[in-house]
């Protein structure tokens, strides 16, 4: 088998649950391509899976070695070292990150930003852009807008949230009071959800404020057709860019008015999202520049 192959191979069994399975063929994989980058990503984030973040962030520092100017590569490390409260080379590790995302143009539609491990990092506001910037271009790769929609006259405005945490989760705990308050004779809900029903109490008061659609199974460009099909009016995605969003599902364009709300505090760096819903705490107006929502 090739390295590709069993990289494949172990990717789905990471997903699947079967972590431990994953390592032994990324080894195997490695034992075949020792400087193959994909390879190590894929073993540090399997290891990370089984708990072991002091040998994940091992795993995670060769990719960076090969690859000092990826952003991906500087940035998987850096949050895996932090997982594994590893700061012994923080201030090195942070340096390359900082000088990798400097170095890579706006325009590159292959370099994900690592806008998760930066936003917990020191950083400036235009680093932080920037690093959503790239992010929104790669994880939109290949989508396109479907037709625009004609606004609808209805008696209801129809809103949609996304994500994968109407479990019990803090985006959830956040979540509940607000959805709690629509005037229901004003606004019809629907809550889509590409995440697990934990049946928990949260879980229960969350999914009772609107209609529940499972998108779980659905690709990006899935979860935007089915979004258009329910003539949602104002879709507001809860993940921003953090694990498992499907944000990029928004770069089709699926809802006339799309947000961003809640999960990740900073801009998408989306040209197809239009407003930001925040506060003047963690977006205060004299921020607006470095915002790509208004």
């Amino acid at each position: 088998m090739t390295p590709a192959s069993l990289r494949s191979q172990a990717e789905a069994l990471r997903l699947a649950g079967r972590a431990a399975e994953a390592v032994d063929l990324l080894l195997q994989a490695l034992a075949l391509a020792p400087t193959d980058i994909d390879s190590y990503l894929q073993l540090g984030f399997a290891l990370q899976a089984l708990g072991l973040h002091s040998q994940a962030a091992e795993a995670l520092r060769t990719p960076a070695l090969l690859a000092p100017d990826s952003v991906m590569a500087q940035g998987y490390l850096v949050h895996a070292t932090q997982k594994a409260a590893d700061w012994t080379q923080l201030d090195a590790d942070l340096a390359a990150l900082r000088a990798a995302l400097a170095a890579t143009p706006a325009t590159a539609d292959d370099a994900y930003g690592m806008p998760f491990a930066l936003v917990g990092l020191p950083h400036t506001r235009a680093e932080l852009h920037h690093a959503a910037r790239l992010a929104s271009r790669q994880i939109s790769r290949g989508l396109r807008p479907l037709p625009a929609r004609r606004p609808v006259a209805r008696e209801r405005l129809r809103v949609g949230y996304l994500s994968a945490d109407f479990h019990a989760h803090a985006t959830a705990a956040l979540l509940v009071d607000a959805l709690e308050c629509h005037d229901r004779s004003r606004f019809d809900i629907t809550l889509y959800s590409h995440g697990p029903d934990d049946g928990s109490p949260l879980a229960r008061r969350v999914r009772a404020t609107g209609r529940v659609v499972d998108v779980t199974a659905l690709d990006l460009a899935g979860t935007a057709a089915r979004i258009r099909a329910d003539e949602i009016d104002l879709l507001i995605d809860l993940k921003g860019h953090t694990a498992g969003s499907r944000l990029g599902a928004l770069a089709c364009r699926p809802a006339p008015v799309q947000a961003t709300w809640l999960g990740f505090p900073g801009t998408s760096g989306a040209d197809f999202i239009d407003y930001v819903i925040g506060d003047p705490v963690v977006t205060p107006l004299a921020h607006a520049a470095d915002y790509r929502e208004q």
